[in-house]
């Protein structure tokens, strides 16, 4: 079945089963989603298997690997934070710029420089001009 078949036979027969750094092992894994499924439920149920018919329960890998999954998981949760804080500070900057455009008539930090008054005062000589331009 797995790896925790070998293993429950070393403990049986006296020996120990001990982590080896340097060790190389070749494995062949799923190749979808499905078929990682199906693995993880054969090994699971094997898993369950042992333990019912020698009481024998698989060693504490799959605890290391449960923090290691938490350790990355929460890595996400806080990679996920801080995309969530940069863009509300978008919006919250999109909204002042909206502000800025609509209400006060001067966009800082682009420059145009002119006060609401001599925009205004722009816009009505672009009209008069607009307009002596059609009359003549």
């Amino acid at each position: 079945m797995d790896e925790a078949f070998v293993e429950a036979i070393v403990v049986e027969r006296g020996m120990q089963v001990r982590y080896a750094p340097d060790a190389v092992v070749y494995n062949t894994g799923p190749t979808t989603i499905s078929d990682f499924v199906k693995q993880r439920r054969r090994n699971h149920a094997g898993h369950l298997y042992l333990k019912h018919k020698y009481g024998y329960a698989v060693s504490i890998q799959n605890k290391r690997v449960f923090k290691v999954a938490f350790k990355e998981l929460w890595g996400i949760i806080q990679l996920l934070w801080v995309l969530f804080l940069l863009a509300v500070l978008e919006g919250w900057s999109a909204s002042w710029a909206e502000y800025d455009f609509a209400i006060k008539v001067t966009v800082r930090g682009v420059g145009h420089g002119l006060e609401p008054e001599a925009e205004r005062a722009e816009c009505a000589c672009a009209e008069w001009w607009g307009a002596e331009r059609e009359r003549l």
